[in-house]
């Protein structure tokens, strides 16, 4: 993912970023969403700070409809409390 970040463009690449996860039911070993889950948020959160970028939020898609929002689990609320990006 930084790959775009740090290669040189014409636009810069944006400063806030979601992380759409696809997951299996037919792949049980990484399937369910656990604490580590949120925990590797928070982890994942602080390494791209030193890059300049926001991780908004993962949100985690099973091919059986159901979905999480790691934010969420992380911060009990779906608002993001972030500062306002300023336009370059």
């Amino acid at each position: 993912m930084l790959e775009c970040r740090l290669t040189p463009t014409d636009k810069p690449c944006p400063d806030y970023w979601v992380v759409v996860e696809p997951r299996n039911a037919w792949n049980a070993t990484s399937c369910d969403v656990t604490k580590c889950d949120v925990d590797d948020l928070v982890m994942l959160r602080s390494s791209l700070a030193v890059f300049g970028v926001t991780l908004l939020d993962v949100v985690i898609f099973r091919d059986d409809f159901r979905w999480w929002s790691l934010h969420e689990l992380a911060c009990g609320t779906t608002e993001w409390t972030f500062e306002q990006p300023v336009p370059r």
